[in-house]
């Protein structure tokens, strides 16, 4: 019923899709070439290398006897990958300073996307209470006071619990590939999946419940019981597989360009789940439209609590 009413509320608001999109574009090319800049100056000697341009190579001809049925290019990827990780280690210092960099502009991006999802909750937020209407630019401008900290403090946790879900799946990767082949491509998936969506359950009360009102240090607190958190992680973790092969689909029959609309799409359906989410935990009704009212199992379960609520 979650992604049912979620999917009836992100219908209802498909408008915000495209401003996402604007939002998201402007962000994107923004760091994109800050970053591409940055690099091409700073790592021209590694990425200008022999070493670099055999294993981008052999990545390349890996890729191509995947899609042809051919599993055995293992070798040749790590033979490749260990020469330029010999390169990478004699300029160590710039390579360091590299990462420092793009991990910053990386956090300022997140940030900044944040602050379009807090304003999108704010949005989806009006609607389900009361069927008003917010616009995207009066709710992102009106609750920069609030999302400001608080998407600062969240997007620091969300960056280095996603550095350790990657590192944890290149891990996997590194320990398996040499008699897994292809298929430690498929567990380290899985892994990402796993891990993410544990993220996402633990921490769907938490914007909704800044953007309602709460407290900074109450949000990070606030989580469902151990039964909801599994009824919880089933959805987001069919959510976000859906999302990654919607995501991937996207981009590989559009060539990259149906991103710029597939990201927007998945955010704002995020930001739907997460937000029926938080209503259904707190027993609180909601409209997906003007026509239906939903009354979360938590009120119809308890016809006192129902007879003292209206909407």
């Amino acid at each position: 019923m979650i992604l049912k009413h979620s999917l009836m509320l992100f219908i209802n608001n498909v408008h915000l899709t495209f401003k996402a999109m604007l939002y998201r574009l402007v962000v994107t090319v923004l760091f994109g070439v800050t970053v591409t800049l940055f690099v091409k100056y700073n790592l021209s000697v590694i990425t200008e290398s022999a070493e670099a341009e055999a294993f981008f190579s052999s990545v390349k001809g890996a890729f191509a006897k995947f899609i042809g049925g051919d599993y055995a290019f293992a070798k040749n990827v790590s033979d490749t990958y260990g020469d330029l990780v010999r390169v990478i280690g004699e300029h160590t210092s710039s390579v360091v300073g590299t990462a420092v960099f793009v991990g910053v502009m990386g956090w300022l991006t997140s940030f900044l996307l944040g602050l379009s999802r807090f304003a999108m909750m704010k949005v989806v937020d009006a609607h389900m209470s009361a069927i008003s209407k917010k616009g995207f630019m009066e709710a992102l401008i009106s609750s920069l006071k609030v999302s400001i900290p608080f998407e600062a403090a969240f997007t620091l946790v969300k960056t280095l619990v996603y550095a350790l879900i990657f590192a944890s799946a290149m891990l996997l990767i590194s320990l398996t590939i040499e008699f897994l082949s292809v298929f430690s491509l498929t567990l380290a998936l899985l892994l990402v999946i796993f891990l993410s969506s544990l993220f996402l359950t633990a921490t769907s009360l938490v914007r909704p419940s800044v953007a309602s009102g709460v407290g900074l240090k109450a949000a990070f607190r606030a989580k469902p019981t151990k039964k909801e958190y599994w009824t919880n992680f089933a959805t987001y973790a069919l959510a976000f597989t859906a999302a990654l092969v919607f995501n991937c689909n996207f981009f590989f029959f559009t060539f990259g360009a149906g991103i710029v609309i597939s990201f927007p799409i998945t955010d704002v359906l995020l930001t739907c789940i997460g937000l029926v989410i938080f209503y259904e935990l707190g027993g609180k009704k909601y409209y997906v439209d003007y026509d239906t009212i939903v009354t979360p199992k938590k009120l119809r379960e308890d016809g006192e609590l129902l007879d003292q609520v209206d909407m």
